[in-house]
């Protein structure tokens, strides 16, 4: 449940990123999306229709093509109109795909801008900072993904409203089923996320490895000095070890989604069944039937698709929910509000019990300071590296902010 609540925070704070950018475009994307969800239960209505006009013309022997034309025209003229929304949303999602990176990394530039010159020797905000970029190619992606997710929603939800009435106890099993394969699905992601998250250190360490092993420069030390064959093992036996675990993971789940085909070919069976125990004592029209026929196999794929799509977004959100804590994270810091004019006298410096500790530190590199220099006084501060000199000239620019003083 904490992992569904992060992915919640996590999407809504993409989303809000993008409608700055373009609400109208982003709005009008899904929109074209969540049409091409509802294709398939529109499709099959249409289809009905025809059908059940073609089967009452043959029951009466009074086949006219014309009258059977508008059906046929409207049929065609829906997928052509499908075919274009598709060309369309590729259109707008390539436009903006070329705005996107352009302007999250102004969105970036304007939120440090307001976090202050003070906060910007923060190293967490560095590396936030350095993550927002190395991520921001893949936002777009992730809110693609996010609305492919929504809209899913949106066209599983109406065929499971057009079963209720008709086959209640169909759509409750369904239903039933699909909770069930979420909850192992969540289950398995849940194990490949602690995986992944327990073997982070080691991974970074064999990624190092890996480099040093391709690169001339070092790799050439460590043949002089003979340890090619040690690191070698050492490095194949925690790859061997991973990869172990994540292929015993990925077998297991593998085992339970072949089950799931087997439960969806009963739950196929069972309802064309019940489809055609209604049809025969409701005396459903050949139309009817033929729409519930097809809005059957509809649904069960898109139940199968929701639960894909869930999962893919948790995951997701967790890759991305590290780069956006750059918008969120931090707070605007106190920076300096005295402007220097070059045709003033200049101000006296002056350092009074001033003490600093780096940021994310409690170690004082300076305590208790005080220096004044006064207007037109020329003075030489020395040291050697390391003695906080440029902290110095930082802390009066406010790139720093003192602990006290």
């Amino acid at each position: 449940m904490q992992k569904i609540k992060r992915a919640y925070h996590t999407t809504f704070t993409v989303l809000k990123i993008y409608l700055q950018i373009d609400a109208k475009l982003v709005c009008t994307i899904f929109f074209l999306q969540l049409v091409q969800a509802l294709n398939s239960i529109i499709n099959s209505y249409l289809f009905a229709l025809l059908i059940g006009a073609i089967v009452d013309a043959l029951i009466k022997k009074e086949i006219i093509v014309s009258q059977l034309m508008p059906l046929v025209l409207i049929l065609v003229g829906y997928q052509g109109l499908i075919q274009i929304v598709d060309i369309v949303q590729g259109y707008l999602e390539n436009n903006l795909r070329l705005r996107d990176i352009p302007a999250l990394r102004i969105l970036a530039s304007n939120h440090l801008i307001k976090l202050g010159i003070s906060q910007m020797e923060n190293p967490e905000l560095t590396n936030r900072s350095t993550r927002f970029n190395e991520m921001s190619g893949s936002l777009y992606d992730y809110l693609s993904l996010f609305f492919s997710l929504l809209a899913t929603v949106i066209a599983t939800v109406v065929s499971l409203l057009i079963f209720v009435k008709l086959m209640p106890v169909f759509s409750l099993m369904i239903l039933m089923v699909f909770i069930i394969k979420f909850v192992i699905n969540q289950k398995f992601m849940k194990d490949l996320w602690l995986l992944r998250r327990d073997s982070t250190e080691d991974n970074r360490r064999a990624y190092g490895v890996f480099w040093y092993l391709t690169d001339p420069a070092t790799l050439k030390e460590i043949l002089i000095m003979g340890g090619k064959s040690m690191i070698t093992a050492k490095l194949m036996n925690f790859v061997n070890s991973f990869n172990a675990n994540h292929i015993d993971i990925r077998r297991r789940w593998m085992i339970f989604e072949m089950l799931y085909v087997l439960v969806d070919a009963f739950l196929y069976a069972y309802g064309l069944f019940s489809l055609i125990s209604k049809s025969i004592t409701q005396m459903l029209s050949i139309s009817t039937v033929t729409f519930y026929g097809r809005s059957l196999f509809t649904l069960v794929s898109q139940l199968n698709n929701l639960s894909y799509r869930i999962s893919r977004v948790v995951e997701q959100s967790l890759r991305i929910e590290d780069a956006i804590e750059l918008f969120e994270k931090f707070v605007p810091g106190k920076d300096g509000t005295k402007l220097l004019n070059p045709n003033e006298v200049p101000p006296t410096i002056e350092f009074k019990d001033v003490s600093f500790a780096y940021p994310n530190s409690k170690k004082l590199v300076l305590e208790n300071l005080n220096i004044k220099i006064n207007n037109g006084e020329r003075i030489a501060i020395v040291g050697e590296n390391g003695a906080s000199k440029t902290t110095l000239v930082k802390l009066l620019t406010r790139f720093y902010q003192p602990v006290s003083g």
